[in-house]
């Protein structure tokens, strides 16, 4: 079990159920856990589900330069953070939309990863294979650029997660051509 970094984004003050200050930390489950004492609300820290999506075509990985933090102006994959009411395909679809202008198609899922202790916290990684519509892509609200880059000239990136996700395409690519 990984130790728990960047945990000041998870401590609560009030209870969400009744508005208490009452919150203590006790051991559940074999984990500290706030507890609301006037009403017995336990709060559970949960990761973040995002979404990505890989675009490889000729051994050319799809990527996108960062116009937002952490790091503005590396490199990572297309895509971002699940909004609530949608699905991880929902998801892929709109943050491929903002991020390169493009309408995707969501394959099936080709990998899934987890950053502990990254910028956000504790992030799951759920990496779809998309169809482009076309290349006509354009660099969105929160993207600086996008662009292919062959697999093994690929600038560093932002996430190691990202370059893991990457990885395993790639080798997932080659067992169906071998």
């Amino acid at each position: 079990m990984s130790e728990l970094k960047n945990t000041d984004i998870y401590e609560i003050n009030y209870c969400a159920e009744c508005g208490s200050d009452e919150i203590e930390k006790k051991k559940i489950d074999g984990r500290e856990r706030s507890i609301c004492q006037n009403c017995g609300r336990v709060y559970y820290r949960n990761p973040i589900p995002s979404v990505v999506g890989i675009s490889i075509i000729n051994e050319e990985i799809l990527l996108v330069k960062r116009g937002v933090e952490p790091d503005i102006g590396s490199w990572c994959l297309p895509g971002g953070f699940m909004e609530l009411g949608e699905t991880t395909e929902e998801a892929v679809i709109r943050e491929l939309y903002e991020e390169i202008g493009l309408k995707v198609k969501p394959g099936g899922i080709v990998t899934i990863d987890t950053t502990i202790g990254g910028f956000y916290g504790d992030v799951v990684v759920i990496a779809y294979g998309i169809d482009l519509e076309s290349k006509d892509f354009i660099a969105g609200d929160d993207a600086l650029e996008v662009r292919y880059f062959p697999y093994a000239k690929m600038p560093e990136l932002t996430f190691y997660s990202h370059k893991l996700i990457i990885d395993r395409a790639f080798d997932k690519l080659k067992t169906k051509i071998n």
